[in-house]
């Protein structure tokens, strides 16, 4: 077998390197026959040996003892794993590795149906006559090659030999719906000219070939139905998918030259083989400075043969080509296919262990985005076809035999997964690829002898040496011959997000902290492009005139634009990128839709014009917020003007703190939206150096709008913003600590401070703004004066840590009164010595500073014994035996605190993320089923659990990780530990798992289990909420909304709901509503825009009666319903302005309400009232203006009567009720008097 490069290409045939039959010989001498299909049966035995592989033998013709000893062998492999010969955590992934294996071995298929295939197929092309084929049979793709269709023609012969070849044949395919048998069709000499490498000729006639054969095999019903692919993205060589009923088979036809058919060493990369690629500014030359379609046919027939002197143009100088190195490779690609891929093949067929790596590699590949994905029509070949910029296949296996080479003779010992590492290490090592990375030279005879027969060696000619490959390509890796570079449409951008991404995964496999995590980030996690970079720009540029010259260089102008795109993008971020690049646009045949392969065929393949470039970039966290960009000092004259001319008039000289005078880019911004300072300097470059007409689209800001508070502002002057109002915060808490520390007369003196609300640590999705009343900017003052003046604060928690003391009594209430006397105390002192309003209580002390309100609360080195003896003597002791052995909530708060607040200092955009985070969770009225801290702590795992790409440096690519981490994380059978210092043993991590395991084999378990450093065992955070039907409709939403922002990062033109969508509340999921007044919601006004009428909307159609019911009662005419009682309408918002004009300002001080949160509140007694039949939903923090009921199934099962809801139910047997709803739901909306404005049934 040979193992081609064009597909993963793996030929059947054994004992030849491929057809000879050069320029003159018989269409039939490669084959043996005359006509070399018409003895169809010569073929069958091969045929055979090709199926048997694919049906997933080790070898062909292992003897079935070979195939059982085998199988014994490797479940002695298990058991010695699980007896413990290699660690647990190798064990165990290298148990989840053979797992892996043998999902994704493709299943067998029977030797005698693929040999029936390829017969049925080599009879069909072998009874195509031969015919004359003109070129204006495909006008459009010939004319795209720069040649004139009447002026070419194929002198159209069967073909000399048809082989099934490719990753199916060998095994080595990742099973698909439909896997993908890749034919290597071979052209006879006859139909190829010598020079026919020249200026397109052969991409030519390989497509009028290919036609013919579409043509031909369209007409027999077995064959017709076809689609079209442009092999590796390269609308130069199309491919032809001819897809079977019977079997369930796609065979992907492959048109490639003999073996002979052109010199090889005229292929050499810095040879020009391309007539009009000049140097640019090269004197005009006549016929040679233009493509053929626009020279007379003649000339394109009369061309200079290589080594002669071109003819002098209209100026009398020859022209200066360029080098070709693209275009030859595309040539020599599919002239080595089955020569070189027998080379690489024949080595790895002989060790299983390979073939098991190759598959593990690939597999990693596809989840890593650099290898096209499968599944689909194509399955892992199919897309491959189809997929520009991404890794074949066939230079998978490349990769890994070179870093077996590299390895030596221990290589055939290793195994499967030891090989994959050694190809990851090979990949991640750049000085490697930075001399050039090559196969050796086959050592057997029989390989040899398949090298030797191509047409340079026939001459006597060596390969190129390795150094004219590096000066031509940015990737090298050639293939055993030495004349083909595996890599050539491998880009440097590529390599160094490959060389990224396994650095990463070697980090992971080689040090996992959970193997089973481990495994899943480096196989079974999808890296999507929006996951994987922080930024993406979509860049659209103008289509280029009639007159418009084509593209310098022998890469088409959709490459060559991405190029240009990526270059600039790269020197607009300058320090600011780890990695830039664009994703490649894979080209469509326009007319496939249509169902004529014909038609598409003659149209050509194009990038559609109307597709932007998508450039992505992974950035340095704490570069990419970077505000001024310094270029070279003003006494490099020549620098400096090459900075000038790339920046124009936003480069200035600048002179700096250290007395540098540099010229300089600065991007004025303020600090709360520092996160855009790469989408300007991205797109003020490209608006510059683009042609006009040029659109630039950036993301970064697309989710600000939902962190906006500038209509929650609460005084006269303007809101401070997010990032002003944080430092506000923070000073103020700064002011507190040192008046604290500061306190002399206390019983116990003050020995810490600790902040432990969401705000300090930058993780609140909104900020407070300073009140007026309470010390806020402007002071009283201020507060006359405004409009709108809130009435509720938020509650800053903050714990004040007492020196230690022996003389607390042992008595839990007698300590809790001592505890709340010396609160009382330290009140008193902080009020006299700082004059601080101040208002103790017997849990906390609040106090008013500079605007905000802290909460203070006390903690003393008995709380935590306190604590246990409380939880102990309660009346459900039995049920809280984790929560007995667990911290008290202060403590255990102020330890999240520090991890929290460490990773918000480390990741820059980790503090933005939660913030999205927790908005989003709210606007899908989840907010009062997962707590903050819960919120916190799976972001916490999405920067750093295990994962083969970076943490997120932006925080839209942070939101999509924590979307994705909680539709992905098996909630119900495991676990969520995060550990970011890895603190947390192998033996506590195996008895963290042996003790959830008995809780949720007894029901114990929360539905949502997260575990940190400090809290093993409690899951404090998700104890009591959510249950398990919230997770697993938050694990739906969250996969839902994952999917949309992935295509609105990647501009998908399917993402039609647009950027709004993705925190719409998801209106359709519930049963019932409650609505709910809005002056009683001290939140309102951080509602987002269009929320209330969307609602309003909804419940017109779904409850209309409902919704005619409340307008009228709005409208107060007619006698609609009667408003609530006046005591019983509360008014939280803000105060009324009729108040604000009638008393004194100073007198609203009592008035104000510290940590009142009526809508939380609410939910709470809902829940623990008919928490038994329903789920209640809300955004307490966000301001939705309504609570969402959705009943459990358990609410229509019949159950036993139970006393306290004997008036709320309906006998359906004896002594069996259902829960009367319409009752309930009237109930809750009495619970909520007030606060309530009406109840809707849907």
């Amino acid at each position: 077998m040979s193992y081609t490069e064009d597909s993963d290409s793996v030929s059947a045939s054994d004992d030849e390197a491929g057809p000879r039959a050069g320029p003159q010989a018989p269409a039939g001498a490669a084959s043996g026959g005359p006509g070399g299909l018409s003895e169809s049966a010569q073929h069958a035995d091969r045929d055979a040996g090709a199926a048997a592989a694919v049906g997933g033998a080790p070898q062909p013709g292992v003897p079935a003892a070979a195939a059982a000893a085998a199988a014994a062998a490797d479940r002695e492999a298990e058991t010695a794993l699980l007896a413990g010969e290699l660690s647990r955590d190798a064990a165990l992934l290298q148990l989840q590795v053979n797992e892996l294996l043998a999902a994704v071995r493709p299943p067998p298929l029977k030797p005698a149906v693929l040999a029936g295939v390829l017969a049925q197929l080599r009879a069909a092309l072998a009874a195509i006559k031969p015919q004359e084929v003109p070129g204006t049979r495909l006008p459009g793709l010939i004319a795209g090659l720069g040649l004139d269709p009447a002026a070419v023609s194929l002198p159209f012969e069967p073909p000399a030999a048809v082989e099934a070849v490719g990753s199916l044949v060998l095994g080595v395919a990742p099973q698909s719906a439909r896997p993908v048998l890749d034919v290597a069709v071979v052209m006879p000499g006859a139909c190829l000219h010598r020079k026919d490498h020249i200026n397109y000729r052969y991409q030519a006639r390989r497509a009028l070939y290919l036609a013919t054969l579409a043509r031909a095999l369209a007409a027999q019903p077995a064959f017709s139905q076809q689609a079209l692919e442009a092999l590796h993205g390269d609308a130069a060589r199309p491919v032809l998918l001819v897809h079977l009923a019977s079997p369930a088979l796609t065979l992907r036809l492959m048109p490639v030259p003999p073996v002979d058919a052109f010199p090889l060493h005229k292929l050499a990369p810095d040879r020009n083989n391309v007539r009009w690629v000049t140097r640019p500014g090269a004197p005009e030359s006549g016929a040679a400075q233009q493509p053929a379609q626009q020279q007379p046919a003649q000339q394109q027939q009369e061309q200079p043969a290589e080594g002669q002197p071109a003819k002098p143009g209209l100026s009398g100088q020859p022209p200066e080509w360029l080098a070709t190195p693209a275009y030859n490779a595309a040539i020599a690609q599919d002239a080595t296919t089955l020569a070189s891929g027998a080379a690489l093949a024949a080595r790895m067929q002989a060790s299983a262990p390979m073939r098991d790596a190759l598959l593990l590699l690939k597999v990693w590949a596809v989840q890593a985005g650099l290898a096209a994905a499968s599944g689909g029509a194509g399955g892992d070949d199919g897309q491959a076809a189809a997929s520009p910029g991404s890794m074949s296949g066939h230079l998978l296996a490349a990769v890994l035999l070179c870093a077996a080479e590299a390895t030596g003779p221990p290589a055939a010992a290793m195994s499967a997964l030891q090989l994959f590492r050694a190809a990851l290490a090979l990949l991640a090592d750049a000085a490697a690829w930075s001399r050039g990375v090559a196969l050796g030279r086959p050592r057997g005879k029989k390989q040899q002898q398949q090298q030797q027969n191509g047409a340079a060696a026939q001459q006597g000619q060596a390969p190129p040496p390795l150094a004219v490959f590096r000066k031509a390509y940015p990737v090298v890796l050639l293939d055993a011959g030495g004349w083909t570079n595996l890599a050539a449409g491998v880009s440097q951008s590529l390599l160094a997000q490959a060389q990224l991404l396994a650095r990463r995964t070697l980090a992971v496999l080689d040090h996992p902290a959970d193997a089973e995590a481990a495994f899943a980030a480096a196989f079974l996690q999808r890296l999507r492009p929006a996951a994987l970079f922080d930024y993406l720009w979509a860049v659209s540029l103008p289509e280029p005139g009639d007159g418009a010259q084509p593209p310098p260089g022998d890469a088409d102008r959709a490459r060559q634009d991405e190029a240009l795109v990526e270059g600039l993008v790269r020197k607009a971020l300058t320090t600011r990128a780890l990695l830039v690049r664009a994703l490649p646009r894979a080209p469509a045949f326009p007319g496939t839709a249509a169902g004529s392969v014909l038609a598409a065929l003659a149209a050509g393949a194009c990038v559609p014009a109307s597709s932007p470039v998508l450039v992505g970039a992974v950035v340095d966290a704490n570069e990419a917020l970077r505000v001024v960009d310094v270029g070279p000092a003003a006494d490099d004259a020549a620098a400096a003007a090459r900075f000038r001319a790339l920046w124009g008039e936003r480069s200035e000289l600048r002179r700096f703190q250290d007395g540098r005078i540099c010229e300089a880019v600065v991007w004025e911004a303020p600090r709360d939206a520092r996160h855009t300072v790469p989408d300007a300097a991205v797109a003020a470059l490209l608006r510059r150096h683009l042609p006009q007409g040029a659109c630039v689209s950036c993301s970064a800001s697309r989710l600000d709008g939902a962190l906006d508070t500038a209509a929650a502002g609460g005084g006269a002057a303007a809101p401070l913003g997010a990032a002003a109002a944080a430092r506000a915060v923070d000073a103020a808490l700064d002011k507190l600590a040192r008046q604290l520390r500061g306190l002399g007369e206390l019983v116990l003196k003050v020995v810490g401070v600790q902040p432990l609300s969401a705000v300090a640590r930058h993780t609140a999705p909104f900020v407070p703004e300073p009140h007026p009343l309470v010390g806020g900017p402007g002071g009283l003052a201020a507060a006359a004066g405004a409009a709108h003046l809130p009435r509720c604060l938020d509650a800053l928690e903050v714990m004040v840590s007492l020196e230690g003391s022996g003389r607390w009594p042992d008595d839990p209430a007698a300590y809790a009164k001592m505890k709340a006397a010396v609160g009382c105390q330290l009140a008193a002192a902080l009020a006299a010595a700082a004059g601080f309003t101040v208002s103790p209580s017997e849990e906390a002390v609040d106090v008013f500073v500079d605007g905000f309100a802290f909460r203070l609360l006390l903690f003393t080195d008995r709380d935590a014994a306190m604590h246990a003896k409380v939880v102990a003597a309660g009346p459900h002791a039995h049920h809280h035996h984790a929560e007995a052995h667990s911290p008290p909530h202060a403590l255990l708060l102020s330890w999240h605190h520090g991890l929290i607040a460490g990773l918000e200092g480390q990741h820059a955009a980790f503090g933005p993320t939660c913030r999205l985070a927790k908005r989003w969770l709210g606007c899908q009225l989840m907010g009062s089923q997962l707590a903050g801290e819960a919120v916190e702590l799976i972001v916490a795992a999405a920067f750093c659990g295990p994962a083969p790409a970076p943490p997120p440096a932006s925080r839209i690519t942070g939101l999509l990780r924590f979307l994705q981490l909680l539709a992905t994380h098996p909630w119900q059978r495991a676990p969520l530990l995060v550990d970011p210092a890895r603190e947390v043993g192998e033996a506590a991590r195996r008895a963290l798992l042996a003790e959830y395991e008995a809780r949720r084999a007894v029901g114990a378990a929360p539905a949502m289990f997260i575990s940190t450093p400090r809290d093993t065992h409690s899951s404090r955070w998700t104890m009591e909420r959510p249950g398990a039907g919230v997770v697993a409709h938050l694990a739906a939403t969250a996969a839902a909304a994952a999917a949309l922002l992935a295509r609105l990062q990647e501009r998908d033109a399917a993402a039609a709901e647009g950027w709004g969508a993705l925190f719409e509340a998801p209106l359709a999921d519930f049963d019932a509503w409650l609505l709910l007044r809005r002056d009683a919601l001290p939140s309102a006004d951080r509602a987002l825009p269009g929320a209330a009428s969307r609602l309003s909307k909804h419940l017109e159609r779904a409850a209309p009666s409902a919704a005619a019911s409340r307008k009228r009662g709005r409208s107060g005419a007619g006698g609609g319903d009667a408003p609530a009682e006046k005591a019983a309408r509360a008014v939280l918002r803000a105060f009324p302005s009729r108040v604000l004009a009638s008393q004194p300002t100073a007198s609203l001080v009592p008035e104000l309400l510290v940590g009142f949160e009526p809508v939380g509140r609410y939910v709470a007694a809902l829940s623990e009232r008919f928490g038994h039949i329903a789920d209640f939903c809300a955004d307490p923090a966000g301001g939705f203006p309504a609570v969402g009921v959705r009943w459990r199934p358990a609410a229509f099962v019949p159950t036993p009567l139970r006393p306290a809801t004997a008036h709320a139910v309906v006998e359906v047997a004896p002594g069996l009720v259902l829960p009367n709803l319409p009752q309930a739901l009237a109930e809750m909306e009495l619970l909520g008097q007030g606060l309530v404005a009406q109840a809707v049934a849907l």
